[in-house]
């Protein structure tokens, strides 16, 4: 491999680990977004930052065992192998994290979520063991570089099955799942199914670790986005926010109490545009004071206030009734 002059084409496997690079960047990108915005973090969210560390560590892995291959006769032939392992353990981690990150918008509840996180990991145990086991092959011929054996055929096999699940999954809880990311997810695994006969057919080629970026990038832009889930005037939490945020709340079996904000709309024009503007910023602003709880704005003059403490919520609910009810007709209820 080597970097030619200006206006050669370079080998193919310095594309890759320049695609990769600039993957990882895109990674990195999308985590600041993500890390930087406020927002509710639910199983899903979580299950979506299993997503992107799988990813990235795919990625950092595939660049890894590329350099581990080209400089193989200065190390152990042992090393070599095991890095490119953990490489292939990492394309399955993709998989396996894809498959829980569906799982946990179908299976809400505590008891099924624990038992199919549990299954995941022993499968996943097992299948690290197997590929960690069986021997793995380097070939190295007329500028191509690639890895075949055992222990790649099994990390082909349990991710095509688990992707095929992923799809069945979507399929027979359509009705479960959020139309969103039933949506993302199967053009997701349409992509690695697409990468990877690709790069089975053409071991030039290495797509797979780039489709997984694509793949946290779709779930970002279509669910992950913690800007989709703020009103922009306010800066509270929308109603499609809320909407999750309770539909794991019951799924979980948390309880929960909601304190109502209100105030009166100018439906009669008893006030002037300035003065209803005046109202509004000073009602945000008195909310924004409020600590200990999730706000929602669930219409233009209705607020919610989420407390997962219940006795917290008792407390408040006087205190905003007291400094509410002095204030242009604002209630709580």
């Amino acid at each position: 491999m080597y970097w030619p002059d200006l206006g050669k084409v370079q080998e193919i496997g310095d594309m890759n680990i320049v695609s990769q690079m600039c993957a990882i960047a895109v990674m990195f990108v999308i985590m600041y977004f993500y890390i930087s915005q406020k927002k509710i973090i639910l199983h899903t969210s979580k299950a979506f930052v299993e997503v992107w560390i799988a990813g990235l560590l795919s990625l950092f892995f595939d660049i890894f065992a590329l350099v581990a291959i080209e400089k193989r006769s200065g190390y152990p032939h042992i090393a070599t192998n095991i890095i490119c392992k953990l490489y292939l353990w990492t394309v399955t981690w993709v998989a396996m994290v894809a498959f829980w990150y569906i799982c946990v918008d179908i299976f809400r509840k505590k008891e099924l979520e624990r038992k199919w996180r549990k299954r995941l990991w022993i499968f996943g145990s097992l299948t690290d063991i197997l590929i960690m086991v069986v021997p793995i092959k380097i070939y190295d011929s007329d500028n191509l570089v690639y890895t075949y054996g055992s222990a790649v055929i099994i990390t082909y096999a349990v991710t095509v099955i688990l992707l095929a699940l992923i799809l069945m999954l979507t399929k027979k809880y359509s009705q479960a799942i959020n139309p969103r990311r039933r949506k993302s997810m199967q053009v997701w695994v349409a992509l690695m199914f697409i990468s990877a006969v690709i790069q089975f057919i053409d071991k030039k080629i290495l797509i797979v670790s780039f489709a997984s970026v694509i793949g946290v990038l779709i779930l970002f832009i279509m669910l992950e986005n913690p800007m989709a889930n703020i009103d922009r005037d306010t800066g509270f939490f929308n109603l499609n926010a809320l909407f999750e945020y309770m539909k794991e709340a019951y799924g979980q079996g948390n309880d929960v109490s909601i304190v109502c904000i209100r105030y009166g709309s100018n439906e009669n024009d008893f006030f002037t545009r300035e003065m209803e503007k005046s109202i509004f910023y000073e009602v945000v602003s008195f909310i924004n004071k409020l600590p200990d709880n999730y706000v929602f704005r669930s219409s233009a003059n209705e607020y919610l206030l989420v407390f997962e403490n219940t006795d917290c919520a008792e407390k408040k609910q006087s205190e905003y009734w007291n400094a509410g009810s002095t204030s242009h007709g604002v209630r709580t209820i």
